[in-house]
């Protein structure tokens, strides 16, 4: 078991390579006997580009491999086309598949492992990389829950080229901005943290310390260290980031209350509550001025406000918020968004913690059903709504039932 099974792979290959010579006999009108002749002259170059990049290399000190024989053929002759053509050439050289009724296509691994080779021969390698990070940075939309599927597709292959060098072109840091925000969105902290440094770096070298672009990175990054824990960094960071946007920006423009409210949701979980308190009430009074009250912006500050409003004691205050703010964001962004999502959890815990446990446990029920369907089983939102669910377990006496629950952090 899980050893390679070297004659399945290779009938594999042979079908391939004889998929690959087909389309380009058709494609080109050449006959067998000729395309047979470009075979064997291919030959020198082939076992050169095999040598690079695979496990067993002694395998093509003297023998050739059909499919990268057969792609060496197709691809030099699609290279002399101009480039608008090269994609149906691709196509009908057998290279790409196209998926059934999706825009999108499937390169074999041999393909693209030769392709890569050909160009690194041709010293092409970074003109190409640029090229596909620049095509990325054009399609990668500003990553949000309505246009998940789109930025999702996208992902993996920014992913993949970014992976390949390390000289991320200055032009494709928006590339990187969003695709840091796409895996904060994902729950993945540590890879959006890596991403937004780099972003912020890139910035500010070159836009300038000052920069509203340059700002947005540093407050993104600060909430990624605040989503990590590293709250006393975190703190730095929002408080220069607010200093800046304020003098940059102005007090009432809505990247500087996004900053406000930030860095109280910090000061909160420092337990600083008082100075986060005045913050927040600050940040929702400007923000329903400024953007209207029904804005996800003064949502937000209405949700951290009575987050804090509970840490000093006000329960009743702050039910009668969180009631209110679930009301208006099921109302204005639907019942399954994220946001939403979050209001009916911070509902739930604070009905728990005033002992109304049994409508605690019905709102957690419902918002780990919906938490898992819209974010995923991992998703840290998630594993925090079951832990959630845990807790109210716990306080009813429901032993059984509470570790049942636990039990599905861990599967």
């Amino acid at each position: 078991m899980g050893r390679h099974n070297s004659t399945s792979s290779s009938h594999v290959e042979r079908r391939l390579a004889i998929k690959q010579a087909s389309a380009y006999m058709a494609r080109t009108g050449t006959t067998t006997s000729r395309y047979l002749d470009h075979y064997r002259s291919s030959d020198k170059n082939l076992i050169k580009l095999l040598r690079k990049d695979f496990g067993d290399r002694s395998r093509y000190s003297s023998i050739g491999n059909a499919v990268a024989t057969t792609w060496l053929i197709s691809f030099e002759q699609i290279s002399r086309n101009p480039l608008a053509a090269q994609r149906s050439g691709r196509k009908a050289y057998a290279f790409i598949t196209q998926r059934d009724g999706q825009d999108s296509f499937d390169i074999h691994r041999l393909v693209r492992l030769v392709m890569r080779n050909w160009l690194d021969d041709k010293g092409q390698v970074r003109e190409c990389r640029v090229a596909v990070l620049r095509r990325l940075a054009e399609a990668f939309p500003f990553p949000k829950h309505e246009n998940r599927e789109v930025w999702m597709r996208y992902l993996p292959h920014a992913q993949a080229a970014l992976e390949y060098g390390d000289d991320a072109a200055e032009a494709e840091v928006d590339l990187l901005f969003h695709m840091a925000a796409s895996f904060s969105i994902l729950g993945k902290y540590k890879e959006a943290e890596a991403m937004y440094r780099q972003t912020l770096e890139l910035r500010q070298k070159v836009l300038g310390a000052e920069h509203p672009d340059t700002l947005a990175s540093m407050n993104n990054l600060a909430h990624v260290l605040y989503s990590l824990g590293k709250y006393g960094e975190a703190e730095a960071m929002h408080r220069q980031t607010l200093e800046l946007t304020e003098k940059v920006l102005g007090a009432e423009h809505p990247s500087t209350l996004t900053s406000m409210m930030n860095l109280a949701n910090v000061l909160g979980s420092l337990g600083k509550y008082k100075e986060a308190e005045a913050i927040h009430r600050q940040t929702l009074n400007l923000s329903g001025k400024v953007l209207g009250v029904e804005h996800p912006s003064t949502l937000d500050s209405m949700k951290s406000l009575a987050n804090v409003v509970n840490n000093l004691g006000m329960a009743e205050e702050a039910e009668a918020m969180h009631r209110q703010t679930l009301k208006l964001r099921e109302k204005v962004l639907g019942a399954e968004h994220p946001d939403a999502l979050a209001s009916m959890n911070d509902l739930a815990n604070i009905l728990q913690r005033q002992g109304k446990y049994e409508e605690a446990e019905a709102m957690h029920r419902q918002d780990w059903k919906l938490t898992q369907k819209v974010l995923g089983a991992k998703h840290p939102s998630t594993l925090d709504s079951v832990n959630n669910l845990a807790s109210v377990l716990q306080r009813q006496g429901k032993y059984e039932e509470a570790e049942a629950s636990i039990g599905r952090i861990g599967s």
